[in-house]
């Protein structure tokens, strides 16, 4: 099953469950799961076939990328490189991506973060 390519295994999956109908949608996933299948891939496939009774897949139905150009990704750095405090959300308003591509982002530049060091209310001399 691992040689196949992905629509030829959700056909092989369709064709099953089509062929054993008089069980039940878990008498084929536990049929695959012996082959080494996650059950959510399992249950996905017949969900969607049952839906919609075909396995093919809604092409540009998933989540849009917003990614950065090279240039904003320098501007990135440029913002937060050997500052302290700089906070990923402040970042995400004046980029316009998600704050875990922010971090990604930051990451893949190996930028370095300095924690803003919290300041004691008085001296040692101040307080003998």
């Amino acid at each position: 099953m691992e040689n196949l390519s992905e629509k030829q295994r959700r056909d092989i999956i369709v064709q099953f469950y089509k062929e054993h109908s008089v069980g039940s949608k878990s008498y084929t996933v536990d049929h695959f799961i012996g082959k080494k299948m996650k059950k959510s891939t399992l249950y996905d496939i017949l969900r969607r076939y049952v839906r919609r009774k075909t396995t093919e897949r809604i092409k540009e139905s998933g989540r849009i990328a917003h990614k950065l150009p090279v240039s904003k990704r320098r501007r990135v750095r440029q913002a937060s490189n050997d500052k302290k405090g700089v906070i990923h959300r402040k970042l995400v308003a004046k980029f316009s991506v998600s704050r875990s591509y922010i971090g990604k982002v930051l990451g893949n530049q190996k930028v370095k973060y300095f924690k803003r060091q919290k300041c004691s209310d008085s001296t040692p001399e101040q307080q003998t």
